[in-house]
């Protein structure tokens, strides 16, 4: 079997650019990801110093390391030759499903903790306290226009 030079020429004209194109794309990936995990740690330790809560803590050093990574990926397309005016709308609209993870996490989060509070822990609210409250706060319960009744 026998290759012949000029096809192998041409394969390579083709492929060359594209190669280093991706050679590079993935070197500056490996080395963002790796300083954006420095990074993680670096606003966790600082965080941490600040004596903040340890979920406000890992909240918002994963805030940082997502947001650099983010970044990072509009980087990596960029150096990979790629149009990174179409990767922004796409990086927004996985941002909207970043949301309701987050939201479902705060509910395990509130879950979990109040069935860790025994009755005796929780304030006991009666309707006598509740408008005792009301009452204090300056609201007027009683005297409520009527709501408007739609056909």
């Amino acid at each position: 079997m026998q290759i012949d030079v000029d096809t192998l020429r041409e394969v390579l004209t083709v492929i060359g650019p594209f190669a280093l194109r991706a050679g590079g794309g993935i070197a500056v990936l490996i080395a963002g990801l790796i300083a954006c995990r420095i990074a993680r740690r670096a606003a966790r330790g600082l965080l941490a110093a600040a004596s903040l809560d340890k979920s406000l803590v890992e909240l918002l050093a994963s805030s940082v390391y997502y947001l650099l990574v983010a970044v990072l990926v509009i980087a990596v397309f960029g150096v990979m030759g790629v149009e990174t005016a179409s990767v922004i709308p796409i990086l927004g609209a996985s941002s909207l499903g970043a949301g309701d993870h987050n939201g479902r996490w705060y509910r395990q989060t509130c879950r979990a903790a109040s069935s860790k509070l025994t009755s005796a822990q929780l304030p006991s609210i009666t309707p006598a306290s509740a408008a005792a409250q009301t009452k204090r706060a300056g609201l007027d319960l009683d005297h409520r226009p009527p709501m408007p009744v739609t056909t």
